[in-house]
């Protein structure tokens, strides 16, 4: 016979485990163990309509008993009779059927793949036998073979908890309409249009071709065998766009996670490779036939520098830590100094600094003075403090007035601040240009940054590819 897993004096909340049943301990009800014999156990399971494994700590109360099912012991305790069978208030779903079924071609098969238990079943200790229908069994065999599950029975049976668990991520075919929903579920067949291929990537059709067409004369030159380049393009494009887990990633393109995550890391290095020569420092003929109007007064400009800052989560290493923090934004950056020309064009990226370095640092660690001719002139603002390396090169330096010890600024600092900053302004809408990639603007996650600059370069060259900041009205002719 088989003991009493709780006693009525207990203050243990145990409760039953079969579904759509709370009962716990009390003097009228009691809590029993499942059997050991794996077959009963097995026989309980399918009965009780449990579709979850069967544990040592799960039990079933004396409410799924008739009282004939009990006999009391000589220390009053209740015990059940040997290889009796639960009949009492049996649940009419399983655990895992949580979603009402709509489909009727899933009604259909569950209904005729639910296990049925003959409430007459007549058990003997040694033998335990179940009525199947064998006609159902073979029908479920052939339309759901990969969902069909052994037990030890030398017939396969398949109960409606595990058809239901095992087709939770499957799409159906209709029956009736003969409809393959997994057709619609491919996210390159429904970027068909440019305004939905610019939400998702920030691009449109010609410009994708374009990087196409340059990335596979990149990958057949390094002899990368890669058969679908485009979809690989816009899956990365996707993760810097949206920034997108590689989990979603992963169901958008029917991929798997770890397979998604290496055609990214993979693709963003070609990518950079490919776009690189669209961020390049122009002459300055070229620089001249397309300076704005509202550089009049500083034709000689030939970049206007500026720095952003990227967000990124905090490091283990104490020493990545103090590099990466930056005072300025109060959290751990990294640190990049863009240039760009005069007309709005990304002309200058650096490499990824800590938000510690600062901007004077990168100016001098990246040489761009070396960049700049003699008596050509570099805007910036007051943060870039590089006066003295632009007075030994002979660079003239724009930057708005100091206040100093003034009180206010004189009428000739105060219109030189607005001319400044009217020029100025373009460098800052190229920067949010760049954060519009959410990649960017959001916290970057640390197992990115080996692939920082590639992204960074990426997405400079996108912007370069976009339409231009300054419209042709302003260009002076």
């Amino acid at each position: 016979m088989q003991s009493v897993h709780k006693t009525v004096d207990t203050k243990s909340r145990k409760i039953c485990s079969v579904p759509q049943c709370s009962s716990y301990c009390t003097a009228d009800v009691s809590l029993h163990a499942f059997p050991k014999d794996p077959k009963l156990c097995k026989i309980w399971q399918n009965i009780l309509k449990i579709g979850k494994p069967i544990t040592k700590y799960m039990l079933v109360c004396s409410l799924h008993f008739t009282e004939n099912d009990f006999t009391i012991a000589t220390n009053k305790r209740r015990r059940l009779e040997k290889l009796v069978l639960p009949s009492q208030k049996i649940p009419k779903t399983s655990h895992s059927l949580k979603k009402k079924i709509k489909s009727r071609s899933e009604r259909h098969w569950l209904q005729k793949c639910t296990l049925n238990v003959d409430e007459n079943v007549e058990v003997e200790e040694h033998e335990i036998s179940l009525e199947v229908d064998a006609q159902c069994v073979s029908e479920a065999k052939e339309h759901a073979t990969q969902l069909a599950r052994t037990v030890d029975e030398p017939k396969t049976l398949i109960s409606a908890s595990t058809y239901e668990a095992q087709h939770s991520l499957i799409f159906y075919k209709d029956a009736s309409t003969e409809t393959n929903f997994s057709d619609f579920f491919e996210l390159p067949q429904i970027l068909n249009t440019d305004e939905k291929l610019i939400n998702f990537t920030g691009i449109n059709f010609d410009i994708l071709n374009t990087i196409t067409k340059c990335t596979e004369k990149t990958a057949t030159f390094n002899k990368c065998l890669w058969k679908d380049i485009r979809t690989r393009l816009i899956l990365c494009l996707c993760k810097l766009k949206m920034n997108i887990s590689f989990v979603c990633l992963a169901t958008l393109f029917k991929v798997s996670k770890s397979m998604c995550r290496n055609m990214f890391y993979s693709t963003i290095s070609l990518l950079a490779v490919s776009l690189k020569p669209g961020i390049y420092w122009p002459s300055k003929e070229e620089i001249l036939s397309n300076m704005p109007k509202c550089f009049d007064k500083y034709r000689d400009t030939r970049v206007v520098l500026d720095c952003t800052e990227l967000k990124i989560q905090k490091l283990k290493c104490l020493k990545c830590r103090v590099r990466t923090y930056s005072h300025y934004k109060g959290t751990h950056t990294i640190k990049y100094l863009i240039g760009i020309t005069p007309s709005g064009l990304i002309s200058f990226i650096s490499a990824g600094y800590g938000g510690r370095t600062t901007d004077k640092a990168i100016f001098n660690y990246e040489n761009v003075i070396d960049k700049i001719d003699m008596y050509d002139a570099v805007m910036v603002d007051k943060g870039i403090l590089i006066q003295k390396e632009c007075e030994e090169k002979l660079v003239k330096l724009i930057r708005p007035p100091f206040l100093r010890k003034q009180k206010q600024f004189s009428k000739e600092d105060a219109e030189a601040t607005a001319d400044i900053a009217r020029a100025r302004v373009h460098v800052e809408r190229a920067i949010q240009r760049i954060k519009v990639f959410k990649i960017l603007s959001e916290q970057f996650n640390w197992y990115l940054l080996p692939y920082v600059d590639d992204i960074m370069t990426v997405i400079a060259s996108v912007v370069n590819l976009s339409t231009p900041i300054l419209a042709d009205n302003k260009i002076r002719e």
